[in-house]
């Protein structure tokens, strides 16, 4: 339904029709993605009894569909040099994007939640708040590691290319 969504915003408006805006393929694109993340989940599920196993592997399917995906769409836009195929193809690399984030973020966070339960079992403490601040120390502690080893990376290689022109990117 996205495709074709953007593909009609593509068409050029007949008479007092208005061609649907950037914002609205944007959204369906996005829509799309998180559509098809949930679906890969619930399939995953469906095989596998182990929430933790299913969402890895989901992640890893969608990773590896996505990767298909984007190689279809280059030999497309190599195909097809019309210049009303550009927006359209930055949109689905956009939904492709949010889609791998997506099932690697839910991935992750459930593999985060088992673990936490895991070590806080192994401290054999019930109290609700103990446990409560237990996970939240250890998810602000996981995110303080991850964003040491992140934003370094970040800052030399990501962000000096982001500030290239243009130009100088091929």
């Amino acid at each position: 339904m996205a495709v074709v969504s953007m593909v009609k915003a593509q068409l050029p408006a007949h008479g007092s029709r208005k061609v649907p805006s950037f914002n609205f393929r944007k959204a369906m694109a996005m829509s799309a993605g998180w559509c098809l993340e949930r679906s890969s989940k619930w399939l995953m599920i469906y095989w596998w009894d182990d929430s933790e196993v299913a969402q890895v592997s989901s992640a890893f399917l969608l990773t590896l569909l996505s990767v298909i995906a984007v190689l279809m769409l280059g030999k497309l836009m190599s195909v097809y040099q019309s210049p009303g195929w550009e927006h359209v193809a930055e949109d689905l690399l956009e939904s492709i994007a949010v889609l791998v984030g997506l099932g690697w973020d839910h991935a992750f966070h459930i593999c985060q939640i088992t673990m936490l339960d895991y070590y806080h079992d192994e401290f054999k403490d019930d109290e609700p708040i103990k446990k409560l601040a237990f996970h939240a120390f250890s998810k602000a502690l996981m995110a303080l590691i991850l964003c040491s080893l992140v934003a370094p990376a970040w800052v030399w290689y990501l962000l000096p290319a982001a500030k290239k022109p243009v130009e100088e990117e091929s």
